[in-house]
C-alpha cells in the first residue's frame, strides 16, 4: 500500500498511514510478546525498515536509524520498552487493576532499613531461576522502571511519555547501528544517562 501510494500522496500523508494501520498491529499487546525471540521480532523490524525506505524513496540498502529517528518512529523492541514504561507509570500511580499491582513490590517495603536504592523509589529485584520468569512482564517491568531517572518518573503521563520518547529518539541517534537493541540493553544505556 505504501509503495502505491508514496507516489501520490505527501508524506506526512504516508507517515499517518504507518500511524494509524500499521503501528496499531505492531503496539497491539506488545507488552505481552514484545520479549519473544530475536528470530521473530527481526521480522516485524525488517517490516518497518521496508516500510520507512518506502516512505523515504531510499535505496532497499540504505542506513534504517536516520529514517526512524527523522519520522519519530520507534521500532519495535524500542516501542516495547516505551509501552512497558507507560504501564509500570501507570502501576506506579495506582491507574491498573490491584492484581496487576501486586506482582510489584517497592524497596522500601522490602528493606526496613535506609538504602540508597530504596530511597530513589525503585521497586524491588526479586530473582528468577527460569529464563521464561527472568523475562516475564513482572520481572522486565522491574528493570525498566528502575532504570528511568527519578526526575522523569514523577512527571505526568503525558510528559512522560513525550520525554521518554525524546529519549530513546535520541538513544537510537546514538546508537546509530542498532535499531534492534532490546530492552535489557536500553535500560542499560537510559540508566547511564
Amino acid at each position: 500500500m505504501i509503495a502505491r501510494l508514496r507516489h501520490l500522496v505527501p508524506f506526512a500523508t504516508l507517515l499517518n498511514i504507518y500511524r494509524s494501520l500499521i503501528e496499531p498491529y505492531i503496539s497491539y499487546g506488545l507488552i505481552a510478546w514484545g520479549q519473544a525471540a530475536n528470530i521473530h521480532l527481526n521480522k516485524i523490524l525488517i517490516l518497518q525498515k521496508r516500510a520507512l525506505r518506502l516512505m523515504y524513496f531510499a535505496d532497499s540498502k540504505a542506513h534504517s536509524a536516520p529514517l526512524f529517528v527523522h519520522s519519530r518512529i520507534l521500532p519495535v523492541t524500542m516501542l516495547y520498552y516505551l509501552l512497558v514504561s507507560f504501564m509500570m507509570h501507570d502501576i506506579n500511580n495506582h491507574h491498573v487493576p490491584s492484581n496487576i499491582s501486586m506482582l510489584f513490590t517497592h524497596s522500601e517495603q522490602v528493606h526496613h532499613h535506609f538504602t540508597r536504592f530504596s530511597a530513589a523509589g525503585n521497586l524491588y529485584v526479586k530473582t528468577s531461576r527460569t529464563n521464561q520468569l527472568l523475562f516475564s512482564f513482572a520481572r522486565i517491568g522491574v528493570r525498566v522502571w528502575n532504570s528511568i531517572p527519578m526526575k522523569l518518573r514523577i512527571k505526568n503521563r503525558t510528559p512522560f511519555k513525550r520525554e521518554l520518547k525524546n529519549r530513546l529518539l535520541k538513544l537510537m541517534e546514538i546508537e546509530e547501528m542498532n535499531v534492534d537493541l532490546r530492552c535489557t540493553e536500553i535500560c542499560k544505556h537510559l540508566s547511564a544517562s
